[in-house]
């Protein structure tokens, strides 16, 4: 337990940090907003394209080896981070260090699973789940220090020792698996389209706004990706040893259950792309200050995850799922009606109450997916559930991305239009594109809503 929650601290630690360290990282190399997001974005991009095929090759070679390797992969990217030179040396090193993150974050599941007895699975994923929100929480204030005492490249060698600990730890204390018995080669070529589709899509979603939909970069990736994703979905029906099992979704349970954790993430990404701009443009927060207040919802969420997870050992995971969306519903409702005139206490208290939803609804959720699945495809439901988190974030941001550049921006043009100062209609106009996608965003957790309400009957399956 102690191990895999160093190897899921250092991943989910970096995803914090890099929403505090865009903006200094992009001074630094001179380069603009829409560049340097790509230093967050080519690691949802790898974690998308391949967690499936770290999840399958985990189950084939072994979790223990895949994580351990995962681990020194992580330690090197940090590395070769810390001595960037040059912004493209730095989109380099992500990609090495993402590449360890997603070995380890597609194997950390199935490890824990197996480990635990299916009365205790819940409460044993819920530390997990506890351990990712410690990440997340301590993430932007960690980095935000650093940053500010020792420059940017302290937020990757610092982390060095941790990466290099939780390696030899893993290598040591984790008990060997049994991978199971290879029938037929790996499939390379089902890894190879996935590798190629996602990554395809999720760029034509990021940037179509801004290269505009009908340029020929957009439509070519555009083509490239879903040709890529027909093509694997037929291979991988026809294949031994398949990247994605899609028996799996003729589950009803399963095809919800993973839907609905995309939708949570969807919602959640919402949230954390507009909230940022809301707190430090439309009220003037200091980024310190505005970073701390961010770390709310990660600290609710810690502290729920490990009762929750208990909570669906007992009650079963259904009702925690329902009401934690409602909460969410009900969250994003209220910060919408936030304007620039708002308190620290009324936002706080928003974010106390997304916190809890989140923290109700997500070790249910993913005790759920590891349940409805036989014991050796666990490799394979673990990395789906990174995958679903990924790509969740992935679509959320290109989604709220887009439309708050777009409802900002025509805000900002009505109100100058009426001769308001142009420092006051920064402030408006951020914060009425904040409530526009929050108000879009709702969709998805209203749906997410509805299909827990209408999946089908649980099945627990023992991991042991």
């Amino acid at each position: 337990m102690v191990v895999g929650a160093m190897g899921v601290l250092m991943s989910t630690m970096d995803m914090g940090m890099m929403r505090i360290a865009l903006p200094p990282l992009g001074e630094v190399f001179g380069v603009g907003p829409n560049s340097v997001i790509w230093v967050q974005l080519i690691y949802l991009m790898v974690g998308t394209g391949s967690m499936l095929t770290m999840g399958k090759v985990a189950d084939i070679y072994g979790r223990k080896r895949v994580f351990s390797l995962g681990l020194l992969i992580m330690s090197i990217g940090l590395t070769l981070c810390s001595l960037s030179q040059n912004f493209g040396q730095l989109i380099a090193s992500r990609f090495v260090f993402s590449i360890g993150a997603t070995m380890s974050i597609a194997t950390i599941n199935a490890i824990i699973t197996t480990a635990f007895s299916t009365e205790e699975r819940g409460k044993a994923l819920g530390l997990i789940g506890a351990v990712v929100s410690v990440g997340l929480l301590t993430g932007p204030a960690v980095a935000g220090f650093l940053i500010d005492t020792l420059g940017w490249r302290s937020i990757f060698y610092l982390r060095l020792p941790i990466s290099i600990l939780a390696m030899i730890s893993a290598f040591f204390l984790l008990k060997a698996d049994h991978p199971e018995k290879r029938q037929g080669r790996f499939d390379f070529i089902g890894a190879g389209l996935l590798l190629l589709a996602i990554p395809s899509l999720l760029f034509v979603l990021n940037r179509g706004q801004h290269l505009g939909w009908d340029s020929l970069l957009i439509i070519g990736l555009s083509i490239i990706g879903m040709v890529s994703l027909v093509l694997f979905i037929i291979t991988e029906r026809k294949v031994e040893q398949p990247i994605l099992d899609l028996r799996l979704f003729y589950s009803r349970f399963f095809s919800t259950v993973t839907g609905s954790h995309i939708l949570l993430y969807m919602s959640t990404a919402s949230i954390d792309f507009t909230m940022p701009f809301f707190l430090i443009k439309s009220l003037s927060m200091p980024t310190t200050e505005a970073g701390l207040l961010l770390v709310t919802i990660p600290g609710i969420r810690m502290v729920v995850s490990p009762l929750s997870g208990k909570l669906s050992d007992k009650l079963g995971t259904r009702l925690l799922c329902g009401v934690g969306f409602c909460m969410i519903i009900v969250g994003m409702l209220l910060l919408r009606r936030l304007t620039i005139g708002a308190s620290i206490a009324e936002i706080m208290a928003l974010f106390v109450i997304i916190g809890l939803g989140m923290g109700l609804f997500t070790i249910p959720n993913t005790s759920a997916i590891m349940g409805a699945v036989p014991n050796e495809r666990l490799g394979t439901a673990a990395a789906m559930v990174g995958l679903l988190r990924q790509l969740g974030m992935s679509i959320g941001l290109a989604i709220a991305g887009s439309f708050f550049a777009t409802s900002s921006l025509s805000h900002s043009t009505e109100l100058l239009s009426q001769g308001i100062a142009a420092e006051l209609v920064e402030k408006l106009s951020i914060a009425e594109g904040m409530q526009d996608t929050l108000l879009l965003a709702l969709l998805f957790p209203v749906l997410g809503l509805v299909i827990s309400i209408l999946r089908g009957r649980e099945k627990r399956t023992s991991a042991i």
